[in-house]
């Protein structure tokens, strides 16, 4: 199962001391596979998920029905 690209790269981010917009050059996208596992990262953003879905759920329940659609996705 492929999930959607993460961007990020601690060392390369907090390097520069500006908007993201504003940084050139090329930015890194990691992409966890079987053979590049990621399954804490996944895990903590379909938590995140879920529970922003329950924050949402009276205030915008057609926003938290997709949050907690990506949660479950996440979790697959």
């Amino acid at each position: 199962m492929l999930l959607s690209p993460q961007v990020g790269n601690g060392g390369q981010d907090h390097g520069v001391w500006g908007r993201p917009e504003d940084v050139k050059g090329p930015v890194p996208v990691y992409v966890v596979t079987p053979e590049a596992p990621g399954s804490d990262v996944v895990g903590a953003m379909g938590a995140t998920l879920a529970a922003a879905s329950v924050a949402f759920k009276k205030v915008n329940p057609e926003y938290s029905e997709k949050l907690l659609a990506a949660s479950i996705k996440a979790y697959k």
